[in-house]
């Protein structure tokens, strides 16, 4: 039997891959003109409501964690209430209730500049925000988790106890030692031990990051913070903090590592800048009588 020349059997293998390409070329199409004549979705893959409130164009108002909120505009994207969809992407059932300062919300998220705390209020503003790098920016991400999303008192210490203190088993890297030295005044975790492929240390692995914990008087962890230790100013840091006792909300701050020797600044303005939302309890109008 004569052997099939190799060019032959390679233009069947391309024949092959070039009609799986076309099938999946053609179920995306198809799928995408779905997904655009859908009424639950708009373009980007957004349920109506998350576009919505990716960018508020008015005032929002709300209760936030036990405090009643009127929130700017610029300082209010993806709002989300309690009685929302249950579910990113899923239809409402019923119309949205026009939100009043009972109405609990969720989540928002904002980003603001680093150390005057300007929102993007004006074109201005917005293009100052676009006009940095990574590298250098002063702009900052902050997320706020309410109502149903607030993982309760004492999160930061349980998070905590089992990122720093929990011995885990498949990240190497994500085993921590404390340092002797504070840093900025903040207790630092590094990934422990050496990693037995190349002998480097474990806090050098690309994936490694650090921790940074700040706890008060009665050793309570007030501040979280979690560093990738890529060594550049642009490696990024996610920051935590409650605004407990008096308002039940978890805040996310997200900025790179240049700013870091600033997280005292950031939190306290950032702090102030969401208690500055507090607006006056509205009095229920009293009933006319006749």
């Amino acid at each position: 039997m004569k052997e099939e020349h190799t060019p032959g059997r390679w233009r069947r293998v391309l024949t092959i891959l070039g009609g799986a390409v076309f099938l999946l070329l053609l179920v995306i199409i198809t799928l995408w003109i779905r997904l655009q004549r859908s009424n639950d979705f708009a373009p980007g893959f957004q349920s109506k409501d998350m576009a919505a409130a990716q960018y508020a164009t008015r005032d929002v108002t709300g209760n936030l964690g036990g405090m009643p909120v009127t929130i700017p505009w610029h300082f209010a994207q993806y709002v989300e209430y309690d009685d929302d969809a249950p579910a990113w992407g899923e239809k409402r059932r019923t119309p949205r209730p026009a939100p009043t300062q009972q109405s609990r919300l969720r989540s928002f998220g904002f980003p603001v500049r680093h150390p005057d705390m300007a929102g993007e209020s004006s074109p201005e503003l917005i293009a100052n925000k676009k006009s940095h790098t990574i590298f250098n920016t002063p702009w900052i991400r902050v997320g706020i988790s309410t109502g149903a999303d607030y993982p309760g008192h004492g999160f930061l210490d349980r998070r905590t106890h089992a990122e720093v203190e929990v011995p885990q088993l498949v990240l190497k890297y994500a085993n921590y030692e404390k340092l002797p030295k504070k840093q900025y005044g903040l207790t630092v975790y590094a990934a422990s031990g050496f990693d037995p492929a190349n002998n480097k240390p474990y806090r050098e692995h690309r994936d490694a990051d650090d921790i940074f914990i700040y706890r008060n008087q009665a050793g309570q962890v007030t501040t979280h913070i979690r560093c990738s230790n890529r060594p550049t100013l642009s490696a990024p840091c996610a920051h935590s903090f409650s605004l407990e006792p008096d308002i039940k909300a978890k805040v996310n701050v997200s900025y790179r590592r240049g700013l870091l020797s600033e997280w005292r600044s950031i939190q306290d303005k950032v702090s102030s800048l969401i208690r500055g939302f507090r607006s006056l309890p509205v009095e229920p109008k009293a009933s006319s009588g006749n």
